[in-house]
Parts: C-alpha cells; sequence; structure tokens
C-alpha cells in the first residue's frame, strides 16, 4: 500500500536548543537556523535560516542615525548592537545600544550616551569600537558596600563598570552593581548595599570600553578617543552624559590618546582592534591618509593614563608609527581596518590587518607595522568579478569591508548604485572573486513601510551601505546617511549557506520518521515552502535549498547525507524502517531573503501491511468510520489462517487498535457474498473482497495506518 507522512513545522515538533547534543526525535538547528513562529501568516511557522529583524536608528525615539555600528555577542541567542552617532560634526557625540535576539527576529533600543571629548570642536567619527570585556579572577566577600578581594588586582579595572556576584559568568548573574570607588587591588567600593556575602564566594567584573577615531573641524583636535567605566545601565533615554576626563585615570570618562602633543594622526580613517594581551596592553591600529599615501599608527588603549585636561600623549612602545606607503586606490575612512588571521591564502596563519582603498583590499601582518616603515603592505588584491566582465558587470569600487572568522572569508561591499556583497577567499594572484551576492532595489526599511513589503538584506538605490560580520551574522546598514527612512539595521545569516557548512553547521536535522516496519519502497519527498514572502504587489521570492536524506545512522548522527534530487525522488533510497531529512540554504545569494520551510511529507510502499496474497481495495474502505477494504490476488493454497489487524498513529506508529478475526470486541471481520457482507473471511479465492469494520474508538484528526498479518 502507498502511504505517506507528514511534519509540519507550526511549533507542533519540538526542536532543541542552540548548542544542544543531538536528539533524532526533535528538530535539531543550527546556530544561524531552526523553527520560527513569526506570526498567524501561513508563511510565518517555518523552519529555515533565521529571518530578518530590523534596527530603524533614524525612527527610533532619540533617531541617533549611525553609520558606524559594533555588535559584542553575549550569547548565542543576545547580541548587544552599539551604534556612533553620525549626526553632523559636533563636540559631543552619542552612541546608541540595542540588543537583538536571533531567536525572535527582535530588535530592542535600550538607550544611548552623550560623551563629552576633552577638545569640545566639531568631531567626525571614522572608526567605532565597543570592547567588553570580563574579569573574575579571586575570590570576594561583602558587607554592604564594602567589597574585599582575595587574589584579585581591582586597581586594573575603572570606576564605574558593574560587578555581580556568586559566578564567574556574567550571564549567571541576576544583580549587578555599580562600582563606586577602587581602594586598592583587594578594595571595592559599590554604588548600593548589596548585604552581607560569604568570603570565598566567585564574582565577575564587567569592562565596557567605547574607541572611537575621529576628524576634527579643527584638524589637531581629532585622534583616538577612549570611554572608560562604561556599563550597560549608562544607555538610557534620554542619553545619560558621559563627562571628559580631567586628570584621573580608569573613570567613567573621554579620554584623548594623543601620538604626539599635537597629533599627526589628524586624518585617521578607523581603528582596527587587536585582542587584549593583558589588563595593561590592548593595541588599536589607526590609518592616516585619504589619498594614496598610507601610515598605520598603533596605539596602546590600555596604557596606564596621567592625563592632563582628559588628554594623554603614548610614548614608547604605546605609540607606533610607520612611514607613508604608496598605495593603489584612495584610502577610506569608513571604519577601515580588521584584524584577523585567515587560514587561506598567503597570510594564511599570520596575523594581519585588512584594509581597504577604492579599488583594493590591502594586507599588513601585525608584524610589520615597525616604526618609521614604509614597505608594511604585504599584498593585495583586487576585484576580479566571478565568471569574468562576460558574466558581471564589476562594481569599479569597494566601500565596505569585514572578516568572517568563523567562514574563514572575506565579505566586501560594492559601490552604492551596485548592490554587491562579495563573501571571497583573498586571493592576490587575479583569480576570480568566489560569490557575488545582494542586489540593488527601490526597496526602504523604513519602519513605516508597508508591512507587506519583508525585510532583506539589499542595497536601496544609490546609498553607501556599511557591513560587520560577527560570529556569522551580517550586520548590515542600508545607508550610513542621516536619512531616517534608509539608516537602519538588519541581522541576515550569512553563515547559513550551504558552503560554510563545514565551517558552520547550519543544517537543519528534522525528527526521524518512524515507519514501524521497513517500507518495501520510498517514492518521493514533497517539500511545501514559501513561494512569496509578502503579499503578491510586494512580495519578494526567498532564495533557494536543498534537501538531504538518510536512512541510517540517524539514532547518534552518524549517517551520511544524500542530496534529494530537485523533483524530489527517493527511489535510489534503500529499505528502512526509519528516514530522515536535513535541509540546506542558500544564503549568500543574489536575493538576500532566505528559504523558509513549510512542511514536509514523505510517500513510501508499506512492506507489511498486507500479506502478499492481497491488495487494499479503496472502494470498500471508509475514512469516515475507519473500515480499511482488501482484496484477493492470489491462492493461500490452504485454509485461511487467522487474521489480525493493528492501526497505528501515522505520525507517532502508537497503536490505537487490534484485532483478530477469531474476536469481534474491536470490530468485525467480513467478507463480500456477492451480495451482502457477512461475517468471517469466505474461502481461498482470488477476487474475494474482504473488510474491517471497527467497533472500537479511533483517534479523530490523525492519519492511520492499518496493518493485516495472517497466521
Amino acid at each position: 500500500m502507498k502511504a505517506a507522512v507528514e511534519q509540519v513545522f507550526n511549533g507542533s515538533l519540538t526542536q532543541q536548543a542552540i548548542g544542544a547534543a543531538y536528539d533524532a526525535t526533535r528538530i535539531n538547528r543550527g546556530k544561524h537556523t531552526g523553527q520560527f513562529n513569526l506570526g498567524p501568516g501561513q508563511v510565518d511557522k517555518f523552519v529555515g535560516p533565521a529571518p530578518l529583524g530590523v534596527a530603524n536608528f533614524g525612527e527610533s525615539s532619540l533617531a541617533i542615525p549611525s553609520p558606524l555600528v559594533h555588535p559584542v555577542k553575549i550569547t548565542d541567542d543576545l547580541f548587544w548592537v552599539f551604534g556612533s552617532d553620525g549626526a553632523g560634526g559636533a563636540a559631543t557625540r552619542r552612541v546608541q545600544l540595542w540588543t537583538w535576539v536571533p531567536s525572535t527576529n527582535t530588535y530592542t533600543f535600550v538607550g544611548a550616551i552623550t560623551l563629552t571629548f576633552p577638545t569640545a570642536t566639531a568631531h567626525t567619527v571614522r572608526g567605532f569600537r565597543a570592547i567588553l570585556e570580563n574579569y573574575s579572577t579571586g575570590t570576594v566577600s561583602v558587607a554592604g558596600t564594602a567589597v574585599t578581594g582575595v587574589g584579585t588586582a581591582f586597581t586594573a579595572q575603572c570606576v564605574g563598570s558593574r560587578i555581580g556576584f556568586g559566578s564567574t559568568d556574567p550571564n549567571q548573574i541576576t544583580q549587578w552593581f555599580s562600582i563606586s570607588a577602587i581602594g586598592s587591588d583587594t578594595s571595592i567600593t559599590l554604588g548600593a548595599a548589596a548585604g552581607t556575602i560569604a568570603a570565598g564566594t566567585p564574582f565577575v567584573i564587567q569592562d565596557l570600553m567605547i574607541v572611537q577615531a575621529t576628524t576634527n573641524a579643527t584638524a589637531t583636535n581629532g585622534g583616538l578617543f577612549v570611554t572608560k567605566g562604561l556599563r550597560f545601565e549608562d544607555f538610557q533615554n534620554p542619553a545619560l552624559s558621559i563627562p571628559a576626563a580631567t586628570t584621573v585615570d580608569k573613570i567613567k570618562a573621554t579620554y584623548w590618546l594623543r601620538d604626539a602633543a599635537t597629533i599627526t594622526n589628524d586624518v585617521i580613517g578607523g581603528c582596527a582592534l587587536q585582542d587584549r594581551t593583558s589588563w595593561t596592553e590592548q593595541y588599536v591600529f589607526c590609518t592616516e591618509g585619504a589619498a594614496s599615501s598610507l601610515q598605520l599608527y598603533r596605539y596602546n588603549i590600555r596604557a596606564p593614563l596621567t592625563p592632563v585636561a582628559g588628554a594623554f600623549t603614548l610614548t614608547g612602545t604605546d605609540i607606533v608609527i610607520t612611514g607613508a606607503q604608496t598605495v593603489t586606490g584612495t584610502i577610506s575612512q569608513a571604519n577601515n581596518g580588521r584584524v584577523g588571521t585567515l587560514q587561506h591564502g598567503p597570510g594564511s596563519g599570520v596575523p594581519s590587518i585588512y584594509l581597504f582603498t577604492s579599488t583594493r583590499i590591502l594586507r599588513v601582518p601585525l608584524a610589520n607595522v615597525v616604526a618609521g616603515s614604509t614597505n608594511f603592505v604585504a599584498d593585495s588584491m583586487a576585484e576580479v568579478v566571478p565568471g569574468g566582465t562576460n558574466t558581471q558587470i564589476a562594481g569599479a569600487s569597494f566601500v565596505g569591508m569585514d572578516i568572517a572568522g568563523s567562514l574563514d572569508k572575506l565579505v566586501i561591499a560594492g559601490p552604492s548604485n551596485s548592490g554587491i556583497i562579495y563573501v571571497t577567499d583573498y586571493y592576490t594572484g587575479g583569480q576570480q572573486i568566489d560569490r557575488r551576492a545582494g542586489a540593488l532595489t527601490p526597496h526602504l526599511p523604513s519602519a513605516l513601510r508597508d508591512t507587506d513589503l519583508p525585510i532583506y538584506v539589499h542595497n536601496p538605490g544609490n546609498n553607501v551601505p556599511f557591513l560587520w560580520v560577527e560570529d556569522g551574522w551580517l550586520f548590515f546598514i542600508y545607508s550610513q546617511s542621516t536619512t531616517a527612512n534608509v539608516n537602519a539595521l538588519t541581522a541576515y545569516p550569512l553563515a547559513a549557506d550551504d558552503d560554510f557548512q563545514a565551517d558552520v553547521p547550519n543544517r537543519v536535522i528534522l525528527p526521524q520518521i518512524s515507519l514501524g516496519a521497513a517500507a518495501a519502497r520510498f517514492y518521493r519527498v514533497l517539500v511545501n515552502a514559501a513561494q512569496n514572502i509578502g503579499d503578491w504587489a510586494m512580495g519578494v521570492a526567498p532564495d533557494a535549498y536543498r534537501v538531504q536524506v538518510r536512512t541510517s545512522g540517524i539514532a547518534d548522527n552518524s549517517g551520511a547525507w544524500v542530496h534529494v534530487p530537485a523533483d524530489g525522488d527517493l527511489s535510489g533510497v534503500s529499505s528502512a524502517a526509519s528516514i530522515q531529512f536535513g535541509l540546506l540554504f542558500r544564503t549568500a545569494g543574489v536575493i538576500m531573503l532566505p528559504a523558509r520551510i513549510l512542511s514536509l511529507a514523505v510517500l513510501y510502499e508499506t512492506a507489511d501491511a498486507l500479506p502478499s496474497q492481497y491488495d487494499w481495495n479503496f472502494g470498500d474502505s471508509s475514512e469516515t468510520n475507519g473500515t480499511y477494504g482488501w482484496v484477493q490476488r492470489s491462492l493461500f493454497g490452504a485454509a485461511l489462517g487467522v487474521h489480525t489487524i493493528n492501526i497505528y498513529r501515522a505520525d507517532t506508529n502508537a497503536l490505537v487498535l487490534t484485532q483478530a478475526s477469531t474476536g469481534t470486541s474491536n470490530g468485525n471481520f467480513q467478507v463480500w457474498n456477492g451480495s451482502a457482507w457477512v461475517a468471517g473471511l469466505g474461502s481461498d479465492v482470488i477476487g474475494t473482497k474482504r473488510r474491517f469494520v471497527p467497533t472500537g474508538s479511533l483517534p479523530s484528526g490523525v492519519d492511520l495506518i492499518a496493518e493485516i498479518t495472517v497466521a
């Protein structure tokens, strides 16, 4: 008998949490994929890559346009996203904070801070970083507002930061306290009493800093600025004012790190951040130049300071300045520079700074940043379009770049009128770029848009985008301008792409389908996917997906996957009592709107639902009362044995009714005598019609499967 089993992804199936151990009975998600429920619409309940949320910077309650962002991962399902102030140059600059929850597709505006600079003339932010570090060495005891440490080094921390007790994991802290004073390496004063906490208690201090590279209306008033002693609670609505530093280090204030008494890094273009080495050493690399003459400045942003009027001139190894090297193209001042270590190409395994000009991606090994050097750029990459110029039009300029570390790729934004996003290895030998994604459309991501238009990654007209990749998520600002309806941010599951499956497992593995007994054969898998997201007038067709199948290694996730052909044909799949499907997705495609899979069904032939002497007779069957009919097609060659019918739920394979032909407690076996149905089985004659009419209760609203055996 041909049978079918379906899976519907409307929330009725349980899924594993992100990062949880494999479970063959549940939907197993990746970090960037899973089962989602966005609302009541038919295409709102699905499995697939995470949907896109949007943070409308210019249309929030504080309406702070942000051309640059820095997302900080808190957990797999929580990010803090910091945005710099892109409004016209001013003596103060705001920084806003949003939270983003991938599993619910939700951005929430938290608030902002207003930073006062030691140089009170008009600043324009060119580079922006948010740094969150946790300190938990030693243990503490607490009495009211007094914290006493054992094995601690509190003087390396900042007044204004926050501390929590009971765990070294900040995600386990339920109550935070501000640090109002640091007396010594073993003494802290809190801003509010924390009660009495016993000695030996673990703790964690969160150190939050903002680093900004600015140019200034008075050129020598720009440069590199660090705001210390921040905490999540500082981001408020209305914005909390943070003062300029004066003469005290490591307090909640903004400090000016100068390269000289009169700065020379006055055409700064970014602040590439290296990982922290210690609490007194962490380097930021800043570009100098907006034409084709490039210098690099290396600042130690954690150097101990003795500021005067909020400024401190770094010396010695805390500041390193190269000479000038001529490069091809115009040096960008749009948050230029990323520190990373790719595992391919000429820089494989080499910690390097990757920079961009209008026509080149540059690589500078960190070891090449030497005082006075004029030969620090090791190699560069030009734009060679996928398929060649007879296949695609070249963008002819780069406007943004980031390193996708988990994918071992560069992600590059093309010119504003192209919609180009390149996802590629770093090539220096004229090879073609690996992949072009993204499109140019007139669609706006405005909070006031008609919601029949979905949110997806694209370039809305002649707008310069900004991109950042963090943990496989592409954080994409549609426009760096202050125009409210296009200055918006979305996070996109770039790492969910099939091509990156080896690096970031994002296959959606569906629950195994147990058939009770081995199928005689598998016919086909039928998949229902959203063909259009939004309405018919403004909707957008999502990107592609692929289906995989396996019938072995299901219990322990060891089985190899086989791609299902486009028509769903499973005729080549071996017979088995269980079958499982996996889903792969295209996310680095031209239409950056991921597929949504709504349901799936597998068609198969039951192997032991009937003895070989019978065929099902659907004319004598009834879904209304649960009657099953069958007809004899060959002889048994002996007296008919006892027949037994077992009826199962198709979704869980649970037995719901059983009856032997020797009894009638749950129903009656009947035979057609030529004019009427009578009790019994009749004789061993080809063409004889038989049926079973249940009198026992059968569940309603579910599919049932019957099995008949002869003893």
